[in-house]
């Protein structure tokens, strides 16, 4: 069996953080900050952060999950562990 056969660890810290936040995000966050700035005025940057830390511990949990099972398959793969294939 080929010893380089597997994944190859190929995106740098900066580009995970980039595509978790893009995930996350996604295209709402060219709409929300001023959808939120017009409901809340600027609670709305309170809003945010606490948002922020909210959204800490999920990809702390991802980061580990993902270097404990390193397999392309991301949530699905998670998932499929912790439940079954069904």
């Amino acid at each position: 069996m080929d010893e380089h056969a597997g994944l190859c660890r190929s995106i740098t810290l900066p580009q995970a953080v980039a595509l978790y936040v893009g995930a996350v995000l996604g295209a709402g966050v060219l709409l929300a900050p001023g959808l939120a700035a017009g409901a809340a005025g600027p609670a709305s940057l309170l809003a945010w952060g606490f948002d922020c830390l909210l959204g800490l511990p999920l990809a702390l949990t991802f980061a580990a999950l993902a270097s404990l099972i390193p397999d392309a398959g991301g949530v699905a793969t998670f998932a499929g562990r912790a439940f079954g294939p069904g």
